[in-house]
């Protein structure tokens, strides 16, 4: 998940998507979440859409960075006293997240692929208002460059400092280091939103990581970032619950089901579910008071309180 915000306040000026400029802009969306699931992979017929506002993150300092590979998620760690944590300088070891405030809730897989998907149900969180509590259900792709975290991520969230008890479409790249919000796409409790992180050819050479949406029936491209590493990276899926340490406890989850899961090797290859054993794959550590159901091991659970 991405870092939280150095304050709530007024967010930066919003610009375009660079790398989707060859699509055309999205037209407003539609009123209400997709009722069926995509019916065409990313690509073709493709709309570019542009965030409705971007708050900008903390970073961590350097000397929080972990070694890679001991944590599920990229770089996030809450400096001492509970101050807002911040981003991409390494994987958060996991016996400090629960320390921190951090619940990651799902999976993370061994190896590296060209892309990820699921389809997130949208709930309404207890997530108290003018806090840095958050909860966000997302897809993520990172990998390590040059001894830091890099990563793209998309889903849903809802956050405490946004103080409006709503839920929101997202995406958060680390190497802009800002939370974008989509509010063209109103989304509420009980819906489903299928979400899809994954690489292609950059137009200047190297890769380009794209988070797309769908809505309206098509694909509605979020972010495209150029990140500082290949095509293929690790994936993570995850309900990822921030307990703000400042104000401490716990808050309730209704289950937030992830569904649909699915996985591909390759730039452009077909997407397979994300499944055991074909898949090797890790699980988040157990935390108290919030749990995953495991329905099908590993594109078809819940998270929340338990």
């Amino acid at each position: 998940m991405a870092p939280l915000p150095t304050t709530a306040g007024t967010p930066r000026p919003v610009a375009a998507v660079a790398a989707g400029d060859e699509l055309p802009a999205c037209p407003p969306g539609g009123p209400t979440a997709p009722r069926r699931p995509p019916t065409a992979p990313p690509g073709a017929g493709a709309c570019r859409a542009a965030p409705t506002r971007v708050v900008p993150a903390r970073p961590v300092p350097a000397t929080r960075i972990a070694p890679a590979g001991t944590g599920p998620s990229g770089g996030r760690r809450a400096p001492a006293g509970g101050a807002p944590s911040g981003g991409g300088v390494g994987l958060a070891a996991r016996p400090g997240e629960d320390a921190d405030g951090y619940r990651h809730l799902g999976a993370y897989s061994e190896n590296d692929y060209a892309a990820v998907g699921a389809t997130l149900q949208v709930r309404d969180t207890g997530v108290r208002r003018r806090s840095n509590d958050f909860v966000a259900a997302r897809v993520m792709a990172r990998a390590d460059a040059a001894g830091r975290t890099r990563w793209l991520e998309a889903g849903w969230t809802e956050d405490g400092w946004l103080d409006d008890n709503a839920q929101h479409v997202y995406t958060y790249d680390s190497t802009g280091g800002d939370w974008a919000y989509y509010d063209q796409y109103p989304v509420h409790d009980g819906d489903r939103i299928s979400v899809v992180v994954e690489s292609g050819p950059a137009a200047s050479g190297g890769t380009t990581w794209r988070a797309y949406l769908w809505w309206d029936n098509r694909w509605n491209l979020l972010a495209a970032p150029t990140l500082p590493f290949g095509p293929r990276a690790q994936l993570e899926q995850y309900v990822e619950v921030y307990v703000d340490p400042r104000r401490g406890g716990r808050y309730p989850v209704p289950a937030v089901a992830v569904t649909g899961s699915i996985v591909a090797a390759d730039p452009g290859g077909d997407a397979v579910p994300w499944r055991d054993p074909a898949i090797p794959t890790d699980t988040s550590p157990a935390y108290s008071g919030y749990c995953v159901s495991w329905r099908e091991r590993y594109d078809s659970w819940a998270a929340g309180t338990c």
